[in-house]
């Protein structure tokens, strides 16, 4: 359930949703090689699976049942969990179109057809002129347990962080608990899938408008910090992928 503040009725304006994109959902690809070609990125590759993440640092979180909090630098897609139950938090839309430039469509390329059924199985809150909503602005869903493709993940997290694109001054401020409540949210999910392992692709990192990259990584940071954990809960893995988001965790 989200806060009592983010329950006031809103709308925030949804990415863009291409006919293009609507055709490839509805044909599904049937096998991973087709929905790596159908979900190939224009604007970057997708993140090499071999590649090992580099930890930055491991924090110890005073009054938490978090074991450890661990910054990385790498792919979330190179995550081993190692036998773990775990899961991966990853961003997106309100409609929960995987984008071609966003970390859910690369997520989607490597996980296959499955993840993209299990979006579509989603219920829909409700249909507007963008696309059906099935996740708000703030809230988070989880997929699983299944075997995604190549993932070394069982359970996806989607989050949906708020638009700062083209946001006001004045909008800037209203819109940052959103981004807490998506973090928020996503632990929430994998506290009541009892998840032992949580890995976070930063949220609101590139789609940041008028925000600083520093000040949406401390509140994501901080939002972790201040969730309390839970008995299985052993580690929880916030990942920068550009150097500039490693830089601003540190």
């Amino acid at each position: 359930q989200q806060p009592k503040e983010l329950q006031e009725p809103r709308r925030t304006k949804l990415w863009s949703i291409s006919s293009e994109h609507r055709q490839m959902l509805q044909q599904r690809p049937r096998d991973v090689d087709a929905a790596v070609a159908t979900f190939k990125l224009q604007r970057a590759p997708t993140p090499a699976l071999g590649t090992k993440p580099t930890c930055l640092a491991k924090i110890a979180v005073e009054n938490s049942q978090v074991a450890g909090l661990y910054l990385q630098h790498g792919s979330v897609l190179s995550h081993k969990f190692e036998g773990k139950k775990g899961g991966i938090v990853c961003a997106t839309n309100e409609s929960m179109y995987c984008q071609k430039d966003g970390v859910d469509g690369v997520l989607a390329a490597v996980a296959g057809p499955q993840l993209l059924a299990d979006i579509q199985a989603f219920p829909v809150i409700f249909n507007t002129d963008w696309g059906s909503i099935r996740c708000l602005t703030g809230d988070a869903i989880i997929a699983g347990p299944r075997q995604y493709g190549a993932l070394d993940a069982n359970f996806v997290i989607f989050a949906v962080g708020p638009q700062y694109y083209n946001a006001t001054n004045d909008d800037l401020k209203r819109l940052d608990p959103y981004l807490r409540s998506a973090y928020r949210s996503s632990l929430d999910r994998a506290k009541e899938t009892r998840l032992e392992v949580v890995i976070f692709s930063l949220i609101c990192c590139g789609n940041r408008g008028g925000r600083h990259l520093r000040h949406n990584l401390k509140m994501g940071f901080e939002t972790v910090c201040e969730f309390s954990g839970y008995p299985e809960l052993q580690e929880v893995h916030l990942y920068a992928y550009k150097p500039e988001e490693a830089e601003g965790l540190m």
